[in-house]
């Protein structure tokens, strides 16, 4: 079997960038920033800090659903501007 190429970066790396964005110390728990989502924010804010932010998370569609139903995905793809492929804190 190949190198998986979906799910490099963890779940947990997402709450440091959330607070990266909005310009707000993470908790001291928090994974590093998700540098792709940092990265895409800055880009997209210009440098500017957001002051609110809205996520929205499928909760935990399984790899295999997504390879197995890719119909099931396309609108939702075609209306979102990042995609991050995600894994699971917990193996």
């Amino acid at each position: 079997m190949g190198e998986n190429i979906y799910n490099q970066d963890s779940i947990d790396s997402v709450c440091g960038a959330l607070a990266y964005i909005m310009g707000i110390e993470p908790p001291a728990c928090a994974a590093p920033k998700n540098e792709k989502l940092a990265a895409f924010a800055e880009e997209k804010l210009g440098g500017e800090k957001a002051d609110r932010v809205f996520m929205y998370n499928p909760d935990a569609i399984a790899q295999w659903v997504y390879e197995k139903y890719p119909a099931l995905f396309e609108a939702a793809e075609t209306r979102t501007e990042l995609h991050l492929p995600l894994r699971s804190v917990m193996p």
